[in-house]
């Protein structure tokens, strides 16, 4: 059975969701759990299945037998997690999230809610909030840069306890390995702690990414927000590009993503090329990054031509049993 297309599954959801609405006076389930859980089954049927379905007296056994989330419910499920470990680890220090109201909203209105949920999960993003622009930064920036953008404070002890306090917590990731402990901290990329708030609301904004991307796949009026927030800072890439056209083999199309696995020793920085890396709608081949495979460059170089994409969070670098950077351009 084809997939239905975009404008055609809302109008079958709206007019079931009519239906189940309007003749039996409430959803599929009998609490909003329950409710939910049914109806994403049957949503899951009506695209896979085929409106026929509807009527078949298998209507209960089919229902049963969907039991995982389509992608954009999954990803508002990563997303509710997600707000709420943020949430109870920050109101512990801010007590004024006690008492907070949360909007109540009558479940089987569900297009309002969500709605409202999509506009507020956008306004958090970093192209539009400060703080989560700020957050992003420091999610894999070497500290040199850092110091130049915000200011020397930043890393005082001060600033530190007041941002540990709220859950902000900054490790090295990388740094030159000059075998001198100074020497090394001074110059090192700087990321948050695992399962630090700072971790989880990097998550948060990735899933809010992924949700726009989602909708806008399936055809809804919606931006797909990484696109957007990539393409803002395009003169940047193309900026990045020219510095570096000795070492790099790509051009920037705004379509493409990259990896590369890092090693520093004694102060240089070697540069594996992994090929590439598909992330929502960065997906299309590109070839290499690199001319060489295998890249060698000072470490200052290495600071002086990514500082930037790290900071604005084009590229990352995250730490697991390797090191590596992935790059969209």
């Amino acid at each position: 059975m084809p997939r239905l297309n975009p404008r055609f599954r809302r109008i079958a959801l709206r007019k079931v969701g009519a239906y189940y609405v309007g003749e039996l006076g409430g959803g599929l389930g009998k609490d909003i759990d329950s409710d939910l859980s049914e109806t994403t089954k049957l949503v899951q049927i009506i695209e896979h299945e085929g409106l026929e379905k509807i009527g078949d007296g298998r209507l209960g056994m089919l229902v049963s037998s969907y039991s995982s989330e389509p992608p954009p419910l999954g990803t508002i499920s990563e997303i509710n997690k997600l707000a709420g470990s943020i949430y109870n680890r920050l109101r512990r220090v801010i007590p004024e999230l006690e008492s907070a109201n949360p909007v109540n909203y009558d479940y089987r209105n569900l297009v309002k809610a969500f709605e409202d949920f999509l506009n507020k999960s956008i306004k958090l993003l970093p192209l539009y909030n400060p703080f989560t622009f700020f957050i992003q930064s420091l999610r894999s920036t070497p500290k040199p840069y850092l110091k130049i953008m915000y200011c020397d404070e930043l890393f005082s002890n001060p600033i530190r306890n007041l941002m540990s306090k709220y859950g902000i917590e900054l490790v090295k990731i990388l740094d030159p390995n000059l075998g001198i402990s100074s020497l090394d901290d001074e110059s090192a990329v700087i990321g948050h702690k695992d399962g630090s708030v700072g971790d989880l609301l990097t998550q948060l904004i990735w899933g809010i990414y992924e949700l726009t991307y989602e909708l806008n796949q399936l055809g809804y009026p919606v931006n797909d927000e990484l696109k957007e927030y990539v393409s803002k800072y395009r003169g940047y890439l193309y900026e990045f590009a020219s510095n570096v056209s000795d070492i790099i083999a790509t051009n920037v199309k705004l379509k493409c993503g990259h990896k590369l696995t890092l090693e520093a020793h004694g102060g240089l920085m070697r540069l594996m090329d992994n090929g590439r890396y598909d992330v929502m709608s960065f997906n299309e081949p590109c070839g290499l990054m690199l001319k060489l495979p295998i890249t060698e460059m000072r470490y200052e170089r290495f600071l002086e031509v990514f500082s930037q994409l790290l900071f604005l969070g084009v590229a990352w670098i995250s730490k697991t049993d390797r090191i590596m950077m992935y790059v969209l351009h």
